[in-house]
């Protein structure tokens, strides 16, 4: 959760400033894409700094509040240490990214995470197998792969004939910087206000053991990796929705809208049922099944991650009109979602969890989907009416 804190409202921030990229490419304003692209450089940088400044000083701290076990404590620092201190790869490589799906580009994006995945495998097993670099191995490993698949994206735009940082272009624009910050920033407020109440609830998960702890962690990495279609499909929509309601073209922005919830259907159908059959498998993927308590951990993480697929099916929804009212130029609502459900799982975690017991943690994530949903689903079809228009 603390690590996710920083990637998600990086997410967030850099996806907010792509999608002034996408409103300029649905005018075909080939001035303003590259101004945008380049000032988002600039805030890319600030953004960056700011967040590696707020993880070093808060980090040791954030753990020791968790409740962290002993014995656990000095690799989670070694980890996040190594993690926060290349958050301006991370920042970049997903901005880069964001830029290319922007103009509609999915598939580049999605060979750079390729890329970065195989990497990410190999420079595992060298970094700890053949240098014994242990837990910093790991870490590093991700930074590398993540750099690569960066340069892999830099690389792609520089073919798209609308991207010419000229000179002029590389100019500060404190009113269009500004504009930009309005965009992304309650993304990414609404990223760290889900990942704060995520970091909340692990205080409760702390206290539950080891062998808990383990299945938990194993059950969101998995979790994690099965939201991917989600996460994507949202942000399709989102650059999208800009794309065309840039252009001038509203009615395609609500077709689009409808296509997109009924593609993600059947989507979280398929996700379901595919762990519920196959989900003990996908657990022990992120285990290590020597350990005396695998058997214990293998049970909590295989339930917490079928009660999460029962539910995926919210998933979706949500993050398909939290895009798509960012796309629209309004950003408020997705982060007043995100924070009432900050304040939902840390209340449920630690309150909750208090009075009704550690079965209770099971229940949380759907819990605070639904309360979410209806923050983006009653603005969307405010601002629908006003499309008419």
């Amino acid at each position: 959760w603390i690590f996710w804190l920083i990637l998600w409202s990086g997410i967030g921030v850099t996806h907010g400033f792509a999608i002034m990229v996408s409103r300029y490419f649905g005018r075909k304003n080939c001035r303003k894409i590259n101004t945008v692209i380049t000032n988002g450089i600039y805030l890319s940088l600030i953004v960056s700094a700011v967040m590696t400044l707020c993880g070093w000083l808060c980090v040791c701290y954030v753990l020791e509040f968790l409740q962290t076990p002993p014995e656990l404590l000095p690799g989670a620092k070694m980890y996040l240490g190594t993690m926060i201190s290349g958050t301006v790869i991370t920042v970049f490589y997903n901005y880069a990214a964001s830029i290319l799906r922007a103009f509609g580009n999915t598939r580049e994006p999605f060979i750079g995470i390729v890329i970065a995945g195989v990497l990410n495998i190999i420079l595992d097993l060298v970094f700890i197998n053949c240098f014994n670099w242990g837990i910093f191995g790991a870490a590093a490993a991700s930074l590398a792969a993540q750099f690569v698949a960066f340069g892999y994206c830099v690389r792609q735009l520089k073919t798209i004939r609308y991207v010419r940082l000229v000179p002029e272009s590389w100019r500060f624009n404190g009113l269009l910087a500004m504009r930009m910050l309005n965009l992304s920033l309650p993304m990414g407020f609404l990223y760290i206000g889900i990942t704060f109440g995520g970091v909340l609830l692990q205080l409760s998960i702390n206290q539950q053991g080891s062998a808990f702890i383990a299945g938990f962690a194993a059950g969101n990495k998995a979790y994690g990796l099965l939201e991917c279609a989600a996460i994507a499909l949202g942000m399709a929509s989102g650059t999208f929705t800009s794309q065309n309601y840039g252009a001038g073209n509203k009615e395609r922005v609500k077709y689009g809208v409808r296509q997109s919830i009924a593609i993600s259907l059947g989507a979280a159908v398929l996700v379901g049922v595919t762990v519920i059959l196959c989900g003990r498998d996908i657990i022990q993927l992120f285990m290590d099944n020597s350990s005396p308590d695998a058997g214990e951990a293998l049970r909590v993480g295989y339930k917490y991650l079928a009660i999460m697929a029962v539910f995926i099916i919210l998933v979706f929804p949500l993050v398909i009109y939290r895009n798509v009212l960012q796309g629209l130029g309004h950003p408020v609502w997705p982060m007043i979602s995100g924070i009432s459900e900050s304040f939902l799982r840390a209340g449920l975690g630690i309150f909750g969890v208090m009075y009704l017991g550690a079965e209770l943690l099971y229940f949380i994530e759907p819990c605070t989907w639904i309360f979410a949903l209806l923050f983006c689903v009653i603005p969307w079809y405010c601002y629908r009416k006003k499309l008419l228009s």
